[in-house]
């Protein structure tokens, strides 16, 4: 049995540290000491936006790790300033994660939009998809 608690704590630092290297430093330490998941949340997003003033995205799924678990809050984060929250929402058990929609405004260029979602198991998730946006919104028209 200890052997078994040995290879399950072994698996968990795994996974600890694939989930610190492919999220950017300061969300790991943001969620911390909660172990984040990563690739748990698809986020449907244009992998080439027309103009940056209004990306939309969208939650297509999340893998829950039980099936009582619900996201209890989702947050989006940017590439370019992973500290702060460009979009934020705290759930209730009926409110679905699930077909969630955004317009998100991103800079000209690749953005690297990530999504982390906390489950009412204590859990942590997320996801991330890559935006490449060939027009800067203009301000005017």
């Amino acid at each position: 049995m200890s052997n078994l608690k040995l290879l399950v704590t072994l698996l968990l630092l795994l996974i600890n540290n694939f989930a610190i290297a492919a999220l950017p430093d300061v969300l790991a330490q943001h969620y911390s000491p909660a172990v984040i998941l990563p690739h748990y949340i698809n986020i449907k997003a244009p992998k080439i936006a027309e103009e940056s003033s209004q990306v939309s995205i969208s939650v297509e799924s999340i893998q829950l790790s039980e099936k009582e678990s619900y996201v209890t809050d989702i947050s989006f984060y940017l590439s370019h300033d992973p500290k702060t929250a460009v979009a934020q929402y705290n759930l209730t058990p009926t409110t679905l994660a699930e077909g969630l929609k955004v317009r998100l405004r991103m800079s000209y260029g690749k953005n690297i939009l990530y999504s982390v979602a906390r489950l009412s198991d204590g859990s942590v998730i997320s996801g991330e998809a890559t935006i490449k946006v060939v027009r800067a919104c203009n301000g005017g028209s």
